[in-house]
């Protein structure tokens, strides 16, 4: 098994959390690596509080970081043809588009009018300069 790290966005909207037959919560999307002709699709899976959070947070366009195990996966179609996808298994997840959101609000600027005082440094030609 390959160790991953992909970064992406989310193709579509979820169909929702589900629930494995031991009753825990997973999830499963698929998301675009790359871009224009070189996207490749890779669906990863998530489980646990994880999976619940992201059921909540995640829409389409949601850019994501996911890392895991990376496993090619066969499969057949509908039609017969023997075809290949990319399974992530994630370990962890972040949402990037939200990287910056809950940083601390700027203080608010003072009202008060008028030029700010100007602020004069005194040195010799002997004296240390700070670095």
């Amino acid at each position: 098994m390959i160790d991953a790290a992909v970064t992406g966005f989310l193709v579509r909207d979820l169909d929702g959390l589900r629930m494995s037959k031991a009753g825990k919560p997973w999830l499963g999307f698929t998301v675009g690596v790359g871009q224009g002709e070189e996207v490749q699709w890779v669906r990863v899976t998530c489980f646990g509080p994880t999976a619940e959070e992201l059921a909540r947070r995640l829409h389409k366009g949601s850019r994501i970081y996911a890392e895991g195990p990376l496993r090619l996966e066969e499969w057949r179609s509908k039609e017969g043809v023997l075809r290949h996808s990319l399974r992530l298994t994630a370990r962890r997840i972040e949402l990037l588009n939200q990287i910056g959101r809950n940083r601390p609000r700027a203080k608010p600027k003072s009202n008060r009018t008028g030029p700010a005082p100007m602020v004069e440094e005194q040195h010799g030609p002997n004296d240390d300069m700070p670095f």
